[in-house]
């Protein structure tokens, strides 16, 4: 690329750049994983105005001094036309670390005269629709309302390894050692909704009762009225964001998140019927995770007590309800024909009452 189109496309995109960064550290960013060499400083060319997920590790995987290993972190970035996020590699906390403004702002302007241009990666733009499709939900605004107060979002293993490092007090510093361990990873855990198991309406009879513990549509309209501003996007970005910590970050409270949206959004028979808009992104949304899932992702331990096909199973048979918008309906049949074909499930043995199981067909 010669340096008018260069300078052409950084105008139009956005960087990181990474000062220090270790040799042989996993550094990620959307869905691409890289293991760096010594002359990595960062990657260009990343399309703005939409949420990017940057992720890392260091290359040492047993942890400092015998300790667990370091374990993965990453922060959400929304990076503008020729913004420039800079970061700078500690060794002390084997994390990266903002410089202060001016040298940030120096730093950048750097990046757009082209100066580390030799040491930066491009983006992989052959994946950006990949990577778009599964996070076209996390807008500005869904980033100001969950993430941590250090932006920074730590997968089991890094808090457990800050805890255990804190724990390393003098003697007599115990309790304030662990207290400051405590506060230190709460600052690195995402502001997530609370997601009742259900909402029943005051003054309900005995037999609404009963509806509302199944049917969860009632459960979704309170949350929708008082924890989502009436904003359906705001309830679907937090479900692209709650998958996206749990796969890329690593993040087990990011799949407890995701596990209890996606119950709660296959549990609604009159939301199908009321709020169709919404369905249709969430079966969009729902296929666009799975679509890059493994294929043997229902062997996978997490997914052991089959809670996905639990909830998809009662999805599925609300979807074939007579009344439903007819777009709606074909995408659910779309849906359901994916997950046979791409997981190799046989869907009729969720047509059983007493087998939530799911069947998986062997060659």
């Amino acid at each position: 690329m010669d340096r008018e189109v260069a300078l052409a496309t950084v105008q139009r995109s956005g960087s990181v750049l990474c000062l220090g960064v270790p040799e042989g550290t996993e550094v990620g960013l959307d869905t691409e994983l890289w293991v760096v060499g010594p002359r990595f400083k960062g990657i260009k060319m990343i399309p703005p105005n939409q949420a990017h997920f940057f992720y890392y590790s260091p290359g040492d995987n047993s942890g400092l001094g015998g300790g667990p290993p370091p374990g993965r972190r990453g922060r959400f970035l929304y990076l503008r036309p020729t913004e420039v996020a800079v970061f700078r590699w500690s060794d002390e906390t084997e994390d990266f670390a903002e410089p202060d403004r001016d040298e940030a702002e120096r730093l950048a302007e750097g990046v757009r005269r082209l100066e580390f241009d030799q040491w930066l990666g491009p983006y992989p733009l052959a994946n950006a629709e990949k990577w778009a499709s599964i996070s076209r939900h996390i807008t500005p605004a869904v980033l100001q309302r969950l993430q941590p107060v250090g932006y920074s979002v730590w997968s089991e293993m890094a808090t457990q390894r800050r805890i255990e490092e804190k724990g390393k007090a003098k003697v007599g510093d115990e309790a304030s050692s662990a207290g400051s361990a405590a506060m230190d990873t709460l600052g690195h855990k995402s502001y997530y909704t609370d997601i009742p198991k259900r909402a029943i309406p005051p003054g309900a009879a005995p037999h609404e009762v009963t509806r509302y513990s199944i049917d969860k549509s009632y459960t979704l309209t309170l949350l929708l009225e008082t924890k989502y501003d009436n904003d359906d996007g705001l309830l679907l970005g937090e479900l692209e964001y709650s998958f996206v910590c749990f796969v890329m970050g690593q993040e087990y409270e990011g799949f407890e998140q995701w596990k209890k949206l996606v119950n709660l959004l296959c549990s609604c028979e009159e939301a199908l019927l009321t709020r169709p808009r919404l369905f249709h992104e969430f079966i969009d949304v729902l296929h666009n995770q799975l679509r890059q899932a493994p294929v043997d992702l229902f062997m996978d331990e997490l997914m052991a007590d089959s809670f996905l096909m639990s909830s998809l199973k009662s999805f599925f048979e609300l979807t074939e309800d007579e009344r439903l918008d007819a777009d709606l309906a074909r995408r659910g049949r779309t849906f359901k024909s994916f997950m046979a074909d791409h997981f190799r499930l046989d869907l009729s043995a969720l047509d059983a009452d007493d087998e939530d199981a799911p069947t998986v067909v062997e060659d």
